[in-house]
């Protein structure tokens, strides 16, 4: 041990800033963004807000705006098929295990229905590729990287590629929703 003296790190007298865990920003999930505060409406404060890659891929123009409502509803759809999991006890949710959940309300199957005639309209590979992009929020590279490689060793599928045929499937799925002019 020397016998140095340790002399203290100069602290900011700001508050910390809090907009999330750190891994999310660095992966591309949360960003961070001016808003509106609360408590006083005329001055802004930063924020967290969750990217969606469909809703970003639609504000680079990427996406048309048919596009982008299929979108929206198909994310709505899949929440709505999901259901009520967490039991409404005014305090802090407690989860409810699946055999305690009751029957399925109309709302569910209604939205599994519709889900159901969604797949079988734009197909099998468009399904997996709007669960994939819509439901669980992964971005078009990812999903290229995860289409496998070919006999080579390449990658099958570059992300302009993926992208082109996500952007099939969410216009197949506007016109079976009759949302295209």
């Amino acid at each position: 041990m020397s016998n140095r003296k340790r002399t203290p790190k100069a602290r900011s007298t700001l508050p910390p800033l809090d907009h999330g865990p750190r891994v999310q920003h660095q992966t591309g999930k949360l960003e961070v963004v001016e808003a509106p505060d609360p408590d006083r409406p005329a001055h802004n404060v930063r924020r967290a807000r969750r990217v969606y890659h469909y809703h970003a891929a639609w504000q680079r123009g990427s996406l048309t705006d048919a596009e982008r409502e299929a979108a929206d509803r198909y994310a709505i759809t899949c929440e709505m098929e999901e259901g009520a999991r967490d039991k409404p006890t005014g305090g802090p949710p407690v989860r409810v295990p699946p055999w305690m959940q009751g029957q399925p309300l109309m709302t569910q199957v209604q939205a599994v229905t519709s889900l159901r005639f969604a797949h079988h309209a734009v197909g099998k590979d468009g399904a997996a590729l709007l669960r994939l992009y819509v439901r669980d929020n992964l971005s078009a590279e990812v999903i290229a990287s995860r289409r496998g490689l070919d006999g080579e060793g390449r990658q099958r599928e570059t992300k302009d590629v993926t992208m082109g045929r996500i952007r099939a499937a969410l216009g197949r799925l506007a016109e079976h929703w009759g949302m295209v002019e």
